[in-house]
């Protein structure tokens, strides 16, 4: 079963990937690009959104100054549809989390960050702005960055 995603807000940067050039859409307003796909999370980070799908593939659109897209090119600094993150292909990925101006996405082993590659198991990450903190079933497993 599909189903659509829908979003309305300010749309600077594209950040809403529907199709629309406003800067604020005030209804609900379907994501362009997602038939056949079956959408099982979205997140958003600073004016820009990703989407994993139910078999691990990763979208993302929006603002990309800094390449936290992660489609290789920061030469378009917008991005305003979703386009599928080719260099996560045959990948599934697990879970996603973002922050300000990156992504950290993770298979079940491993995860994947413009940083470094880390080996660990976990369960969830958390992002702030300029550090990460990784949990595993019962505590807090490490924390690294800007203010630890």
């Amino acid at each position: 079963m599909y189903g659509d995603v829908y979003m309305w807000g300010s749309n600077e940067d594209g950040v809403l990937g529907v199709n629309s050039s406003e800067k604020f859409v005030n209804i609900p307003s379907a994501v362009i690009g997602f038939e056949g796909v079956t959408v099982v999370k979205i997140i958003c980070g600073d004016r820009f959104t990703v989407i994993v799908s139910d078999i691990g593939e990763v979208y993302s659109w929006g603002k990309n100054n800094c390449g936290q897209l992660g489609l290789g090119d920061i030469s378009h600094p917008v991005i305003p549809y979703p386009s599928k993150i080719k260099h996560l292909s045959g990948i599934v990925i697990e879970g996603i989390a973002v922050g300000h101006d990156h992504i950290v996405a993770w298979s079940c082993t491993y995860i994947y960050s413009s940083l470094s590659l880390i080996l660990l198991s976990f369960t969830d990450i958390s992002l702030f702005f300029g550090w990460f903190v990784i949990f595993d079933r019962n505590s807090m497993i490490s924390k690294w960055g800007v203010f630890v």
